[in-house]
């Protein structure tokens, strides 16, 4: 079958809310090894984009298949109503490894789920109903994950809830200023009353790479403590090595009272995880579960995924090269004016394309296709989709950042001046 009628076949039975990358030319994948994925014409792309931070070991990592089809032969899924020990040795793992204090753990499927269940948690141990979020942040598709988004490409309800208010994301350190000062006018204000909560990507992802400046976690962290207000870290993701660290909030230097977490914990299986501070849990006690929060093939998998992670080394490779890479992206687009800004932490790094928004998105969409026909796959974020985004497993070898940062160079230096589109 040719792409051309798979593609007309999704448009007549998939949700028209469904996008995709590359224009009217989508890319049909049909298989993956380690960093390499190749689509059904046969050609080999380096996939420096990883389903979105998710196969962060690369794809179809052996150790990972094995453990995952060992487990599907013996017992491939009850419910956290009958006792495993995986579900328990995972939730003792992960709470050895999250910040100093989140000690109680809570499975579910997908990073909107382990959103949604912080947020609830939230509530239930503050008594209070209201959110505070970055504008330019993004936490899921659910109803209350959606109205903590600041994104407006990713709000689709009709009728929100009214349930969150959004402050200035810290671009810089005069941002941060507004930032908190905004924070802090809110919760002194009626409204800061019915606050429970601040939820926040250590890095905003979708909202462009965006790093907050240094030290300004650990004062927002205070501002809220003073208030009774909840901080609940957003790390579907940046957790799991991604920033150069287990989680990216260590980074920041600060524990926050909750944590979500998904994409890279299953390396593409649908596992992911809240976790929350003694005093947090003790208040979320009425009954709740997830069907598929726990489910033990997802278990072989995200056990797997975390001892090859702290046996590798990987917070430290990803830091190492990630550094490397900025450096090399950085050097290679210097001349290129149009580019604004090569950010980042670890292996999550962002080229942001300068100029006005809708010639500033076709630049970047002009990029990502040019990218591609020089075999790497890259994603495009920011609330004016025009920023370049790298997010490559962290089993990249020095030699295939080499080739993707003159991939990105001769992809710029293709599409300078060009309107065709993408």
């Amino acid at each position: 079958m040719s792409k051309a009628d798979l593609f007309e076949r999704r448009r007549r039975v998939m949700m028209p809310c469904y996008g995709h990358f590359y224009g009217s030319e989508p890319l049909e994948l049909v298989r993956g090894r380690g960093t390499r994925v190749w689509d059904a014409a046969g050609k080999e792309y380096f996939d420096f984009f990883t389903g979105v931070a998710v196969n962060s070991l690369g794809h179809c990592h052996p150790e990972v298949v094995e453990a995952v089809a060992r487990q599907l032969e013996t017992l491939q899924h009850t419910t956290t109503l009958y006792l495993h020990e995986s579900v328990v040795g995972l939730a003792e793992t992960l709470a050895r490894l999250a910040p100093t204090g989140l000690s109680r753990v809570f499975f579910c499927a997908d990073g909107s789920g382990a959103n949604e269940g912080a947020l609830l948690a939230a509530s239930a141990a503050t008594g209070r109903r209201n959110f505070i979020a970055f504008d330019r942040g993004l936490h899921g598709r659910t109803a209350l994950t959606m109205e903590v988004t600041g994104i407006g490409f990713w709000k689709n309800d009709s009728f929100p809830m009214a349930r969150a208010h959004h402050v200035p994301t810290p671009m810089d350190e005069e941002g941060a200023e507004e930032s908190l000062g905004a924070v802090e006018r809110l919760l002194n204000s009626p409204a800061g009353e019915e606050i429970a909560a601040f939820i926040a990507e250590p890095i905003l992802g979708n909202g462009g790479i965006v790093v907050p400046p240094h030290g300004y976690f650990r004062r927002l962290k205070a501002l809220l403590r003073a208030h009774g207000v909840l901080l609940i870290a957003d790390e579907v993701q940046t957790g799991f090595c991604r920033t150069g660290a287990w989680f990216g909030m260590q980074r920041h230097g600060v524990s926050p009272d909750l944590m979500s977490c998904a994409k890279a914990l299953g390396n593409g299986l649908p596992v992911a995880v809240w976790l929350a501070t003694e005093e947090v849990a003790a208040a979320y006690t009425r009954p709740a579960a997830s069907t598929f929060g726990g489910n033990l093939a997802a278990m072989a998998a995200a056990a797997t995924v975390v001892g090859i992670m702290e046996r590798d080394g990987l917070a430290h490779i990803a830091e190492v090269r990630g550094s490397r890479f900025r450096a090399l992206l950085a050097g290679a687009l210097s001349g290129f004016g149009e580019v604004a800004e090569v950010r980042g932490m670890g292996m999550m790094i962002g080229v942001e394309i300068g100029g006005p928004g809708n010639a500033a998105m076709a630049d970047c969409d002009r990029v990502l296709c040019a990218l591609r026909d020089r075999g790497i796959l890259a994603g495009k974020t920011g609330p004016g989709r025009n920023v370049l985004t790298f997010l490559p497993p962290l089993t990249a070898t020095e030699e295939e950042i080499g080739f993707a940062a003159e991939a990105t160079r001769e992809a710029f230096a293709a599409t300078r001046g060009s309107s065709a589109r993408c």
